[in-house]
């Protein structure tokens, strides 16, 4: 064979060896543009399509924004726990997908909200008012819980200084540029859940008992449209995490033997929300 075959022959196996790897390749684009559709298509590969590097998640306490929010002196407004420059976020963002506000409001003043998510989910921490919805008018008061649907203006006016903390889907609409459901007929109305229900709902866990495939003893809220799915809204679901005083108990009696300080022995409480993006119940992201 002449030495010209050998080499050419010789460079086309080195070429074959030395394929490309198919995680290497950047985006592929149409070979024949026949229009400005087809101009817009682009092309991945299960090599370089899984392998984009988002920012973490930071852990973080908005110890300022509540704070601000709990000052007897902050004007009446929403405090926003904004992490989207930590995410590299294009829009307000506490997590991927849900924000969260604090709503400080003086006594005698109201605030508007008009939140561009399918819902909103508001605790009152302190104050008491009411919040109008589309022709409905809910009364709170501390440790009362309710949920608004997005798409419409809602007002919330103080009888006394009041703050409250409210979660968001808006994110999650703002990935894909959506709009809210309208304010009737969609999957959320006002649901209002007092404290002093939500203090019996725990009572009735309390009294009750839990197998080995059962975790924990949260009360889930939910509403009689997502009843089905036990969820808040339709990708958020807002649970009442407890810890039965008995455990407590035995925790701080340890604490004790070692402190010989003394410990409350109270059942321990703490707020939990979950985002579930597919809308599959039981489903957490």
């Amino acid at each position: 064979m002449p030495e010209s075959a050998r080499k050419t022959m010789a460079a086309a196996e080195d070429h074959a060896i030395r394929k490309i790897d198919m995680a290497d390749l950047p985006a592929q684009r149409a070979g024949n543009l026949a229009d400005a559709a087809g101009a817009r298509a682009r092309f991945f590969n299960s090599g370089n399509a899984f392998n984009i590097k988002l920012p973490p998640v930071p852990a973080c306490v908005f110890t300022d924004e509540s704070q601000r929010a709990l000052a007897a002196d902050t004007p009446t407004g929403f405090i926003v726990c904004d992490q989207a420059q930590a995410m590299d976020c294009a829009f307000p963002a506490t997590t991927p997908l849900m924000l969260a506000r604090y709503a400080a409001i003086a006594a005698g003043e109201t605030l508007v909200s008009d939140f561009v998510a399918t819902g909103s989910i508001w605790h009152v921490i302190d104050g008491r008012g009411t919040s109008a919805f589309n022709g409905e008018v809910l009364s709170w008061g501390p440790g009362d819980v309710f949920m608004l649907p997005g798409g419409s203006v809602a007002i919330h006016t103080a009888a006394e200084r009041a703050v409250l903390w409210l979660v968001s889907n808006e994110p999650q609409l703002a990935v894909d540029a959506a709009m809210p459901h309208p304010p009737t007929g969609g999957p959320i109305e006002p649901v209002h859940y007092p404290a002093a229900e939500i203090e019996r709902q725990i009572g009735i866990i309390d009294e009750s008992t839990a197998n080995e495939t059962t975790s924990g003893l949260d009360l889930i809220f939910s509403s009689d449209r997502l009843e089905a799915n036990r969820n808040t809204m339709p990708t958020l679901t807002l649970s009442l995490n407890t810890l039965p005083a008995a455990i407590i108990s035995a925790r701080t009696s340890t604490i004790r033997q070692r402190s010989r300080s003394p410990c409350a022995a109270t059942p321990a409480f703490r707020w939990s929300m979950a985002s579930d993006a597919t809308g599959v119940p039981g489903a957490r992201s």
